[in-house]
């Protein structure tokens, strides 16, 4: 049985709230179930074949699976995220922090907690550059680069009608490619390079090692997934593999929430949506301000417990699954009355992959809901709808701040 808490008058607006207990279907995926005393922690549990989950999970090393369907889940080290000061504000204070980190990863260069909070301490170095050379950086088509506040918006969004743009500053990240990379030089879409800040060399090495280590993660996470769908356990990883077309499409979002007024109409840090991603692993500070709706409809704040992300599943999934599991609807409001932030890394294939629905999730009486797809169509058509910059834009928000895109 999961609690559901009140989160805020904004979502309540969206869906009536209260506290009540919610059952867990058969065949949900159920986020994030805690901490063993080891200081390792189950970070998912698919219930396949239980009628409602158990209170405790299977813990299993290297993604064994023990039973064809089994109640499983992963464990492996996770970052514990502390409130950070902006490094503008407490130079000091980010040095010492930024020492320990990489003391801890001298010993353990595979430790999540300092690998994160590296990252998010360079993010926070950017972040407090002059707007100007943040701009110089600013959003391409690839998406990757410095994404400033009022300038995308929930377009794809099939949770929330969104008229506003959404009020955070990201920064986008992907594969570190070369400038004389074939896709570089050929322009293929979404295969471009990362922009950096001159003269910053650690902030580029920082959020690197964090990009590569959530890849080797959410890879480790995939036989999990297949066996839960009645797969092979190595069914998606050629997906997702380095081949003759190039490796996965994946993004890494630093995001910066500034405090927002809470009685604005229909204006969020996010607003409500479902990623394009196959699934998407999440790091947070302790500053509230996320809401993730259930099931049931109900909108519900999930809880951080330290040690853990949080894991949303994308559309994709959906679409592998034939509706079999459903994206995470989610949304951020940051009421808090300070700065609120997150880094999300969104693990998705390859874009030449053709999307269709799995055999073991369809039937004569459970026919495809999808049609099949090519990954890259797909991400385009989502950029377009959400990216003011992207060509061909057009909605309410960008006309509201003057930035539709020709």
């Amino acid at each position: 049985m999961l609690q559901i808490r009140h989160v805020s008058k904004r979502f309540d607006a969206l869906a009536a709230l209260a506290d009540i207990d919610l059952a867990v279907d058969r065949g949900e995926i159920v986020g994030i179930v805690g901490t063993s005393g080891c200081g390792k922690s189950t970070l998912l549990r698919i219930v396949g074949g239980l009628e409602t989950p158990s209170s405790g999970s299977v813990m299993l090393d290297n993604v064994a699976v023990a039973g064809p369907r089994p109640e499983v889940g992963l464990v492996f080290q996770e970052p514990r995220l502390m409130p950070w000061l902006s490094v503008r504000e407490n130079v000091e204070f980010a040095k010492k922090a930024k020492d320990e980190f990489q003391q801890v990863l001298d010993k353990d260069p595979n430790d999540k907690t300092a690998l994160a909070s590296l990252a998010m301490l360079a993010f926070n170095q950017a972040q407090s550059l002059p707007l100007e050379e943040k701009l110089q950086l600013r959003l391409n088509e690839n998406n990757i680069g410095y994404l400033p506040i009022n300038a995308s918006v929930q377009g794809a969004s099939t949770v929330h009608k969104a008229t506003r743009p959404n009020q955070n500053e990201s920064f986008f990240i992907s594969h570190d490619r070369v400038p004389d990379h074939p896709d570089v030089i050929a322009g293929t879409p979404l295969r471009g390079r990362n922009q950096w800040p001159e003269g910053e060399p650690g902030l580029r090495r920082d959020m690197m090692a964090y990009f590569q280590a959530l890849g080797a993660m959410c890879d480790r996470i995939l036989p999990v997934f297949a066996v839960a769908l009645d797969m092979p356990a190595d069914f998606f990883a050629p997906f997702f593999a380095p081949n003759g077309t190039g490796e996965g499409h994946a993004n890494l979002r630093f995001l910066h929430y500034p405090p927002q007024p809470a009685d604005e109409d229909n204006l969020f840090g996010q607003a409500p949506h479902t990623d394009n991603s196959f699934m998407t692993a999440l790091a947070r500070t302790d500053v509230p301000g996320l809401a993730v709706r259930l099931p049931s409809g109900e909108w519900f704040p999930p809880p951080i417990i330290p040690g853990t992300f949080l894991i949303n599943l994308g559309n994709m999934m959906r679409r592998f699954s034939n509706d079999r599991f459903l994206s995470t609807p989610h949304g951020v409001l940051n009421e808090s009355g300070t700065d609120r932030y997150s880094i999300a890394y969104f693990h998705s294939p390859n874009p030449e992959s053709v999307i269709e629905c799995l055999p073991s999730c369809v039937g004569s009486d459970n026919p495809p809901r999808y049609q099949p797809a090519v990954y890259r169509d797909l991400v385009l058509d989502f950029y377009r709808a959400n990216y003011f910059h992207q060509k061909g834009h057009r909605s309410d928000a960008a006309a509201l701040v003057g930035a539709a895109a020709e």
